[in-house]
């Protein structure tokens, strides 16, 4: 990135993200952000667990087993040709992407 934008090596954001400058934020202050962070990401990765999952803040959808190795592939839009050829359009409804 310094090879790019040589001119943020004399910057002191940068020179606090390495880890070379203390942070100016008194251990109250350092206490308080890195709550507000813990927070902010548990808050992120709960919300978007139950967005996929659906089983932390809304009720577990049980008539579909959600297994990260477990797949359930749909196939529709079949169609069998006069030559022999079947086409069908699969996709996963179920489990990781």
């Amino acid at each position: 990135m310094l090879k790019m934008k040589p001119h943020l090596a004399d910057s002191q954001i940068s020179w606090w993200c390495s880890g070379s400058f203390p942070i100016p934020v008194s251990n109250g202050g350092y206490k308080k952000l890195v709550l507000w962070l813990l927070a902010f990401v548990v808050v992120v990765d709960v919300g978007t667990y139950s967005y996929y999952r659906g089983s932390v803040i809304s009720p577990f959808h049980s008539e579909q087993e959600v297994n990260p190795t477990t797949y359930h592939i749909e196939l529709s839009k079949g169609k069998l040709y006069d030559n022999g050829q079947v086409s069908v359009h699969a996709y996963l409804n179920v489990g990781t992407p």
